[in-house]
């Protein structure tokens, strides 16, 4: 054989680990084939106790604390958050952190609907859990996910994406 087939087979040898490699480091970065759309994408950070929007780019907050309906919705994300940016992500149950809201869930009102914080009662509106592979928050019994629209604006109840 010539120099150059050899030269060529060896370097075609040599690339395939660098190949397989470059496979692999895409399959690790790449999102999950089930991830969710940005919107339905959440994050909690426990040591602020917020729950932020990948979309908003904001943080889930109760608007009216205090009010008889108090809704929920995207505000700009605060450091050290304000307490109406302030949730506990529990097994079954998203609970509000602020004083004035304190024992309130989120509570869904059906599809495409707002949602908004009422005393928890463990309802089924009320029955919710953060997946962490799809990072979405999924009422337990409807299927729904919390979907945040803009900041400024109420989120609500979508099917998941």
């Amino acid at each position: 054989m010539s120099k150059t087939g050899t030269s060529q087979r060896s370097t075609t040898r040599s690339l395939a680990p660098a190949v397989g490699a470059l496979a692999a480091l895409t399959l690790l970065t790449a999102p999950p084939a089930s991830a969710a759309t940005p919107a339905q994408t959440w994050a909690y950070d426990s040591a602020h106790a917020t729950l932020f929007n990948q979309a908003t780019n904001g943080c889930l907050a109760a608007t009216t604390p205090g009010a008889v309906t108090i809704i929920l919705d995207m505000r700009q994300c605060t450091n050290p958050s304000t307490t109406v940016q302030r949730f506990q992500v529990q097994p079954q149950a998203i609970v509000s952190q602020n004083p004035a809201t304190q024992g309130f869930c989120l509570t869904g009102s059906g599809p495409n609907g707002p949602t908004g914080l009422i005393p928890c009662n463990g309802g089924t509106a009320q029955r919710y859990a953060l997946d962490p592979s799809t990072r979405t928050i999924r009422n337990l019994t409807s299927g729904l996910c919390l979907t945040a629209n803009a900041v400024g604006q109420a989120t609500t109840m979508r099917t998941c994406v």
